[in-house]
């Protein structure tokens, strides 16, 4: 058993070099935009007809708040183009569609496939406002060969063979999208700004503020994601959120832009993202605590079948997510999973640890308990002195794991108390 145990052990400790053969997996872009846009001269003349045309054109982006489903807890954002006619459209980078041939499959193996999608804006906006969300229109200043270019690309972008792109959460999104066709309409003057700000946090800081109302989803988001997105970012990285695009649009002068407040939040939406970096930790460890004291105290007052039950479900549902984490991390393009650190001591050897647990093997149980509870204090030292290398923010998963491990030393009361009670024997 030993054996076994150590040998599984080191597989674990060996699983993030399986992420090293994702680091050069190429996964095809089917529309790129950053390379499309640069095909397009922003500063070309314009003819009589064109000028005439685009004159009467005026080019918005519409920020909408959180909705109440998670897909849409981060909000939206669209691009709208006012016509001559009046009609105002709406191009819409956010829509997927889960009757796709293939798309579960695509969604397991990190290939999210997303459409652009041309609507009317009214009709858009007036679906928000009816859900209850935040609308708000930035009416930009941009010059009419920024504008042409702008719209052509748009035009271009909603073809039927170029409306499908890769999405990915924190790179290629529907903000982002609007974010680098505002950055090519400035000649790459939108980003040199941006890049110059400082954000003050990380991609998983900010991202955690639309996630605190619901700790176990916010708990379980922040287990899969890997150090990835731990490192600092700038204001043009931050703009992955509709917010911060928002607000960087009304800050960036050369867009003079506009803002009109369309819809204020109604109390229809159950949460409003927190405005600062969570620090929400600590109901975490609350429950980490809680949870290997409650194990304590029904494994010390007979009542061990129950105890046996609980342990047996918390083991199953974390044996579960290491074997989810380890397929995301060593065989899907999730890339934001990759050289996760949690593997260390959530994996899928908790499985195995699980079921031990229904027969006859406690001990066996509680050794390895004991043993990820160390590799636990071992990788919180090394991640103290290497701090720049292990940059992962998971103590939030610690919190909760690190506590229920440590019950692998009580059997029948403390190490110390039973030694005491046999020496008086």
């Amino acid at each position: 058993m030993k054996k076994i145990m150590a040998m599984a052990l080191a597989f674990i400790c060996l699983v993030n070099l399986g992420a090293l053969s994702m680091t050069g997996h190429d996964v095809a872009q089917p529309f790129d935009s950053q390379e499309e846009l640069e095909k397009f001269d922003f500063t070309l003349p314009l003819t009589a007809n064109q000028k005439e045309w685009i004159d009467q054109c005026s080019i918005s982006v519409v920020i909408i708040g959180p909705g109440n489903p998670l897909y849409s807890w981060f909000g939206h954002a669209g691009i709208i183009i006012k016509q001559p006619n009046g009609q105002s459209i709406m191009y819409d980078y956010g829509i997927f569609d889960s009757s796709q041939k293939g798309f579960y499959l695509n969604f397991a193996r990190g290939r999210m496939l997303y459409n652009v999608y041309v609507t009317d804006a009214d009709w858009r906006i007036e679906d928000a406002i009816s859900e209850g969300r935040q609308v708000e229109r930035y009416d930009l200043n941009l010059n009419d060969s920024a504008k042409f270019q702008v719209v052509k690309f748009l035009q271009k972008n909603t073809l039927q063979e170029n409306n499908t792109y890769l999405y990915h959460f924190y790179k290629d999104n529907c903000a982002t999208r609007i974010r680098d066709i505002l950055n090519s309409a400035t000649l790459g003057d939108f980003e040199r700004w941006a890049r110059s700000k400082d954000s003050k946090g990380t991609f998983r800081s900010y991202a955690q503020r639309s996630l605190g109302h619901q700790k176990f989803i916010s708990w379980y988001l922040n287990f899969l994601e890997s150090g990835l997105i731990d490192t600092p970012i700038t204001l043009w990285n931050e703009m992955f959120l509709p917010q911060s695009l928002g607000n960087a649009i009304a800050k960036y002068e050369p867009f003079n832009a506009t803002c009109t407040v369309l819809n204020e939040q109604t109390d229809a939406i159950a949460f409003h993202p927190d405005t600062h970096a969570a620090t929400d930790s600590w109901p975490y460890l609350l429950f980490g605590l809680v949870f290997s004291l409650s194990c304590v105290f029904l494994q010390r007052h007979d009542m061990k079948k129950t105890w046996k039950i609980v342990n047996f479900l918390m083991l199953l549902f974390l044996g579960i997510s290491g074997t989810l984490l380890f397929y995301m991390m060593c065989f899907s393009d999730m890339d934001v999973t990759w050289f996760n650190e949690s593997i260390l001591f959530i994996n899928p050897f908790l499985l195995f640890l699980a079921f031990q647990d229904l027969g006859k093997n406690t001990e066996k149980v509680h050794t390895a308990m004991r043993t990820l509870s160390f590799i636990m204090f071992f990788y919180l030292i090394f991640k103290g002195i290497f701090s720049d290398v292990l940059i992962q923010d998971n103590m939030r998963t610690i919190f909760v794991v690190l506590p229920y491990y440590l019950t692998g030393f009580v059997k029948d009361g403390l190490p110390g108390r039973r030694k005491a009670h046999t020496n008086q024997d």
